[in-house]
């Protein structure tokens, strides 16, 4: 690239001191400096535009569009971006207040934020490269002013208050494990069952993410308690994270696992190999999700967009009639809840998340009905539980066992506060005693 070798070849100035007038003395040649081309600056504007989410970009474009179109309707300057802070704020106080969804309803406050967000990074961007603050500056306290007066009417408007993300209910949960174990023998739905475990175990956020993932994306690894683990080899940097010159700021980033669970015909680790070894040694872009074709293999040449891919949640909620409308973000809220009721801290959650800040876990949290349920029972007087002191229970596995005259089941010890569903069938017309050994996790059943 020529922009790449002018600037190597360029011959770094003089610098010498001059200790009279604490000023520097140079004999640098101004016209040595290479003029960028349109292409090169083309190319230099699209680096810098990498680095930012595509869903980002998308929403900024989105809104300073109509920004710009409130203000010719208006017989306003649309461009904003060259009118003093003044101005501006008188603008943003109009726009600010016009701001309704196409139903008449009141935008949600996390929306005003975005929308807010988005002409902000328009004036901050290096196209238009403008100090000015419109988030917290006090040039635009009346413009701030405005959307707090909208949040409150939203508030006071009764308007049902949906969760951008819902928490998958245990009962939706059984439904799509089951069908993943009911369909086990079919490819496509392999395919489904590693997508959802894959952002399950590792917390992505969507579609951005899994169209980037590969055939060797994975690491397998024997831990330290003797269990496999898969891992993700690099770290796919989320949209909120911010990229840096200091390294040190990425290690340890993101520490999420996906650890095998023995004597499981379900067990996450056996189905991602499982799924891997069926792949063609080819694959177009070596993509972890091609074109599952209708004699049941994957295609060599074809693969799945990511729109595709990120439909997978609405079309099982579709297909197994599940309580409500899900998206593939609901796994990763879903997973951070359970992380949360078996006892980790926020600090534990985000190590595995990959959350920068542990006080970003909370806003992942969802109201849990049990506990609602709980505490309203205390204002009553009853009660649901034997114990004030018990921690939330989650189960992790199911296991069925045919068992003899003694059998002894260890649960797992290196996942605190959690627990196994167990089925078993006995000896017939025989009585059974069970027994609990809490410290080694073991259960003992024996049949008198």
């Amino acid at each position: 690239m020529k922009l790449q070798s002018d600037l190597l070849d360029m011959d770094m100035p003089n610098l010498s001191r001059n200790d009279e007038d604490d000023t520097f003395e140079h004999d640098i040649d101004f016209g040595n400096i290479p003029v960028l081309t349109p292409e090169e600056e083309d190319i230099l504007q699209k680096l810098e535009l990498s680095g930012k989410s595509t869903s980002t970009l998308q929403q900024t474009v989105k809104w300073v569009a109509k920004f710009r179109e409130f203000l010719k309707s208006r017989n306003l300057n649309d461009k904003f971006e060259e009118v003093d802070d003044t101005v501006l704020n008188d603008y943003l106080r109009l726009f600010y207040a016009s701001l309704k969804q196409n139903n008449g309803k009141w935008y949600a406050p996390s929306s005003l934020i975005c929308i807010r967000a988005a002409i902000h990074r328009r004036l901050i961007s290096p196209e238009v490269n403008r100090d000015v603050d419109i988030l917290n500056g006090s040039h635009f306290l009346r413009a701030n002013g405005i959307l707090k007066a909208i949040v409150k009417k939203y508030l006071m408007s009764g308007q049902e208050k949906t969760e951008a993300f819902n928490r998958i209910v245990p009962e939706d949960m059984s439904k799509i494990k089951e069908y993943f174990a009911t369909n086990a023998s079919s490819n496509n739905v392999l395919q489904q069952e590693c997508q959802f475990n894959i952002i399950l175990y590792f917390q992505l956020r969507g579609q951005e993410n899994l169209k980037n993932l590969k055939k060797d994306s994975f690491g397998f690894h024997i831990g330290d308690g003797g269990r496999e683990y898969a891992y993700l080899k690099s770290d796919l940097l989320q949209k909120n994270v911010k990229p840096s010159l200091r390294l040190t700021e990425f290690s340890d980033y993101k520490n999420a696992r996906m650890y095998e669970q023995q004597n499981n015909l379900s067990c996450p680790i056996k189905r991602l190999k499982n799924y891997l070894s069926l792949l063609p040694d080819t694959v177009k872009d070596n993509t972890l999700f091609p074109k599952c074709l209708k004699d049941g293999k994957f295609s060599s040449s074809s693969v799945i967009g990511k729109n595709y891919l990120a439909q997978l949640m609405s079309n099982l909620s579709e297909c197994l009639h599940l309580s409500k409308k899900y998206t593939n973000h609901c796994i990763r809220v879903t997973a951070i809840n359970m992380m949360h009721e078996s006892g980790l801290s926020h600090e534990e959650i985000s190590f595995s998340t990959g959350h920068k800040h542990a006080g970003s876990v909370q806003r992942y949290l969802r109201k849990n009905d049990k506990g609602l349920e709980k505490a309203f029972d205390a204002l009553s007087g009853t009660t649901t539980s034997t114990s004030s002191t018990s921690k939330s229970m989650s189960i992790i596995q199911h296991q069925e066992y045919v068992c003899e005259e003694t059998t002894s089941i260890v649960t797992p010890t290196d996942q605190p506060h959690t627990s196994k569903s167990i089925s078993f069938t006995a000896p017939p017309k025989k009585k059974c005693k069970f027994q609990f050994d809490g410290e080694k996790n073991v259960i003992t059943i024996d049949f008198l």
